[in-house]
């Protein structure tokens, strides 16, 4: 009879798990070829950035832990056809389409227009927002996008977009080594880059990702979910914006317009100067996000619950300006979008809304893809 040894088996489990992690640290590699979508299942029309309501596995941004993973969930990881004219669309929750069904986002609508180009290509739109406004996240699903082939590239914009926030930090301590390239190869502007830390060895181990590696399996699982319903996300009730708002100035960690200079000083136009060289021959859209206006309760002092007029107004005079100034086809859609459009908070819209923006971007893009 054969004779097992607890010690021999704990030694050998212990040397072939060090063994694995040290391969995975080694090779470090993507887990985005063994993604379920595009095969067993459709890919998804927008990125997995929210999932159910009280879900435990629900870690939104955790998803920017494996890039090749977060793009391989989506439709546009197929090969391009050869006669589509491919638009990867940028921007934050509300060109995600926070609140929305599938079918009624953005990019969804623009592509039921079927719009084609003078060479007779068929234009398909790629939604790769995002929730949360962040010009270093933009920047890095572009610099993915790329590898994609696209031929266009709508960059939406908000005041909030040119400006650091926390949800940078949060995808900092997953893409480091990406973000630390851009700042040394293009001279990013990236506030406490001087804290971010390239990944070592041991960071590539299975210890130190096992939480990568659940994120990603449990991705896989949620794409039989959507698979079977078509549906992509939990969302609560809509939240209707407030018309009646504080009589304040205040906008970030600016206090009122005394400090416009310094609002101005914020705002990273390197960013976007980044994007136009990360993309080098495929040419960028930009435009200026609609925002719901108020009309009651100190609306001469504020345009919304998030933008007092000052701030914002100074922003779209240096946007304008800038754009100008760099010969960049941009639109201002600020106001372009009725009151009655927007749902939860001021700039997310209905499908109404999405459906009058859809009207005003689907002419750009084929002037973009007509020179």
């Amino acid at each position: 009879m054969h004779t097992v040894h607890p010690l021999r088996v704990l030694i050998k489990s212990l040397l072939l798990f060090t063994i694995a992690n040290l391969a995975l640290a080694y090779f470090n590699p993507t887990f985005g070829g063994f993604s379920i979508f595009n095969h067993l299942v459709k890919g998804r029309v927008r990125l997995p950035a929210q999932r159910q309501l009280h879900d435990p596995f629900n870690q939104g941004i955790l998803s920017f832990q494996d890039m090749g993973a977060l793009f391989a969930s989506h439709l546009i990881a197929r090969s391009k056809p050869q006669g589509e004219y491919r638009v990867v669309l940028l921007g934050d929750s509300s060109i995600w389409g926070w609140t929305l069904q599938p079918p009624d986002i953005l990019s969804e609508q623009i592509n039921q227009m079927k719009l084609v180009t003078c060479a007779g290509k068929a234009v398909k739109v790629y939604d790769l927002a995002y929730p949360s406004p962040s010009y270093i996240r933009d920047l890095l699903i572009l610099d993915q996008a790329l590898r994609y082939q696209p031929d266009l590239v709508v960059w939406p914009l908000t005041i909030a977009t040119l400006i650091s926030n926390k949800s940078d930090q949060e995808i900092w301590g997953f893409q480091s080594d990406r973000v630390l390239q851009l700042v040394e190869r293009y001279r990013l502007v990236v506030p406490r880059a001087s804290q971010l830390h390239a990944h070592g060895f041991f960071e590539h181990t299975i210890l130190y990702q096992r939480s990568r590696i659940k994120v990603v399996i449990a991705d896989q699982l949620y794409g039989l979910l959507w698979a079977a319903t078509g549906l992509d996300a939990g969302f609560p009730p809509p939240n209707p914006p407030l018309n009646d708002l504080a009589a304040d100035s205040e906008f970030a960690t600016f206090q009122s317009p005394a400090e416009r200079g310094l609002l101005v000083k914020s705002f990273q136009f390197s960013a976007l100067e980044t994007g136009r060289s990360l993309a080098g021959n495929v040419p960028i859209l930009f435009f200026n996000e609609p925002i719901f206006i108020a009309n009651g309760l100190n609306s001469s002092i504020r345009y919304n619950k998030d933008y007092p007029r000052w701030a914002y107004d100074e922003y779209r005079l240096s946007m304008g300006d800038w754009m100008k100034e760099q010969q960049l086809p941009y639109e201002d859609f600020w106001n372009a979008i009725p009151p009655s459009e927007f749902t939860d908070p001021e700039l997310h819209l209905t499908p109404q809304g999405e459906h009058l923006l859809a009207n005003r971007l689907a002419p750009e893009i084929q002037n973009m893809a007509c020179p």
